[in-house]
């Protein structure tokens, strides 16, 4: 289930050896009686996508690999092609929503959640193709995974909790408009096979360009970032591709999602069914909540 929507879109980008490499792995592993993942060697049976532990073959695990398809131009950081031993960056995200959910959770309102558990077809989409988020940018931090990258667009900040609070906990968590207080190690944007929040989706509760926060890499609030001037690109449902200004109206965030409005849970913001609270950019971010924007 942590695998990310990026390991089905490899025989479509050319990558199809690479694909059949991880599912024939998986497959002989789940053929195992009794099911094992990691060898009694410290090798491995399935690709990890959070370690460069080699296959049970010996050779290395194919999460490794760089695909030049996932990275952005403008991210020198995210491009890996020069090492080894280092697991493969994406710059690209899945749109989970307007409400920061723990990677595990089953809620969203956008368009991606955890593997197996959400399944949204276009049907689902009740709010227009055009005006639905699918996939956005994120800024990769560095390489180094003990150290934490202070920069707001590429880093995280640890040290508050991110879900069933007002976005506005992230807003706090810097000390200059492009700085963060007490970023996390294991940087965003490092693992391209990683569905998880950190590495695999963002959440349109706060602005692009905003600062990402959580308590610990399964309970983050991760922004759409980049290093184009001035905001981000956001592909859409429709397929239609649009650069989105950080500036973009994206309502307040001191306030929880529905706070004020009829059905608003304060203890279970993410349960909410109503429009965003967050604006434009909010709208953007859900499938089905009955807004009608105009993208600026």
């Amino acid at each position: 289930d942590v695998y990310s929507f990026r390991v089905t879109l490899l025989p479509y980008i050319e990558q199809r050896p690479l694909f059949d490499r991880i599912t024939g792995y998986c497959s002989a592993a789940a053929a195992m009686r009794p099911y094992q993942w990691l060898t009694g060697d410290g090798q491995c049976n399935i690709p990890l996508v959070w370690g460069t532990d080699n296959m049970m073959d010996g050779t290395a695990n194919p999460f490794e690999t760089y695909i030049p398809a996932y990275v952005c131009p403008s991210d020198s950081r995210a491009n890996t092609s020069q090492r080894t031993n280092v697991l493969g960056c994406a710059n690209y995200v899945g749109n989970r929503g307007d409400v920061a959910v723990g990677d595990t959770w089953r809620e969203t309102r956008g368009l991606f959640g955890p593997g197996r558990w959400v399944v949204i077809d276009m049907g689902g989409v009740t709010d227009g193709t055009s005006n639905t988020a699918f996939i956005s940018e994120t800024c990769a931090g560095n390489q180094d995974s003990i150290a934490g990258d202070t920069d707001v667009k590429s880093g995280v900040a640890t040290g508050v909790t991110a879900v069933r609070e007002a976005p506005a906990v992230c807003l706090g968590r810097r000390y200059s408009a492009t700085m963060l207080l007490t970023p996390t190690a294991n940087n965003k944007a490092r693992r391209w096979g990683d569905s998880r929040n950190r590495y695999g989706v963002f959440f349109t509760c706060l602005p692009p360009n905003a600062p990402s926060c959580g308590a610990n890499e399964r309970e983050e609030l991760i922004t759409a970032s980049s290093y184009h001037p001035g905001g981000v690109n956001v592909a859409f449902v429709d397929g239609s591709v649009r650069f989105i200004s950080e500036t973009i109206d994206a309502g307040n965030p001191n306030l929880k999602l529905g706070e004020g409005l009829p059905g608003f849970l304060p203890n279970e913001p993410h349960q909410f069914t109503g429009p965003s609270t967050y604006g434009v950019w909010g709208a953007l971010g859900t499938r089905a909540s009955g807004e009608s924007v105009s993208i600026p």
